[in-house]
């Protein structure tokens, strides 16, 4: 798996990675590849999914997906936060 700029989780355990980061943060503990890809990515993942439902609920609430199905109600908040696009 890879993180969003094209690079394996293992990156971190890269001597150059390790050298450049002690240079930005001293005494930082960079974690390991197992911690990003699995307990990490999970919190993440996680959030981003309560996230994602209070965020549906709460258009769903505001009438903002009045004659949407919940699907059409997800594609509508899809497109407003990555797109920028308003109603359809």
């Amino acid at each position: 798996m890879k993180v969003s700029n094209g690079l394996p989780f293992s990156f971190v355990e890269n001597e150059e990675t390790k050298a450049l980061f002690e240079f930005i943060a001293p005494g930082l503990i960079l974690p390991n590849h197992k911690a990003i890809g699995g307990r990490i990515l999970m919190n993440k993942a996680n959030t981003l999914q309560e996230v994602i439902k209070v965020e549906l609920q709460q258009l769903l609430m505001d009438g903002k997906c009045k004659n949407k199905t919940t699907m059409g109600c997800s594609i509508y908040y899809i497109r407003r936060t990555t797109f920028g696009m308003g109603s359809t």
